[in-house]
């Protein structure tokens, strides 16, 4: 089992002032067999209310909206996980054909 804190950071910087910015993150990390979420934060400029959604495949992703001006735009990710080890197929084998 491996412990790993990871650190993600988005930045924007715009050459003119934004008054209106719809945005969709895909920053959740996975939480499965193989890694346990210990804990996941995001933050936005201006703290966003960041809304969370289950796509189709089972992932989580936020959008968000910002409307007060602005001329940059940081998204920070935090995440601490554990890993398990993963058995892969043997794949030596010749294929039969």
């Amino acid at each position: 089992m491996a412990k790993f804190y990871i650190k993600h950071l988005t930045k924007y910087t715009y050459n003119n002032t934004v008054i209106d910015a719809a945005n969709l993150i895909r920053l959740h990390p996975l939480n499965d067999d193989y890694q346990k979420v210990i804990s996941h934060t995001i933050s936005v400029t201006h703290n966003a209310y960041i809304q969370q959604f289950i796509d189709f495949y089972n992932n989580t992703f936020g959008t968000f909206m910002i409307t007060e001006p602005h001329k940059e735009l940081f998204i920070e990710s935090v995440v601490e996980v554990d890993t398990f080890n993963k058995m892969f197929p043997n794949d030596s084998s010749p294929i039969d054909e």
